[in-house]
């Protein structure tokens, strides 16, 4: 499975970043990748329009996954978002903050072109 859309990934380790951002490519998504989640979320503020999903790790120095998808649903509250964790989490504590999908980390390219084409086929407009 795999599609045109634009993604923000956001991860601070740089070889998830370059791993999984060239295996996003390759399905077909126009990826901007970020190391820093406020530069993300500075990407994010300027143009909220310009991607139809964000993909970022939970776990980083500066704002957390969910903190900078929190703040990104704010601004955009049908953006979806992907939370990926190497960490046994409670999913719903990531659902209540409108974030719709939790990966375990480390995840296969089916796995990860899976969950994008069923919340990306599931927005309001789509006709999938």
């Amino acid at each position: 499975m795999s599609g045109t859309e634009k993604i923000l990934f956001v991860d601070d380790e740089s070889d998830i970043l370059g791993t999984y951002g060239y295996m996003l490519k390759n399905l077909g998504y126009r990826v901007t990748t970020r190391a820093r989640s406020p530069e993300a979320l500075a990407l994010f503020k300027e143009n909220p329009d310009m991607f139809d999903l964000v993909i970022t790790d939970e776990t980083m120095p500066e704002m957390s996954g969910r903190a900078m998808a929190s703040e990104m649903l704010k601004i955009r509250t049908d953006i979806p978002v992907i939370i990926i964790t190497g960490r046994e989490t409670d999913d719903n504590v990531f659902a209540e903050t409108g974030i719709r999908t939790v990966i375990r980390k480390p995840f296969s390219r089916n796995e990860i072109s899976l969950a994008i084409r069923e919340i990306l086929d599931k927005k309001p407009g789509n006709r999938k």
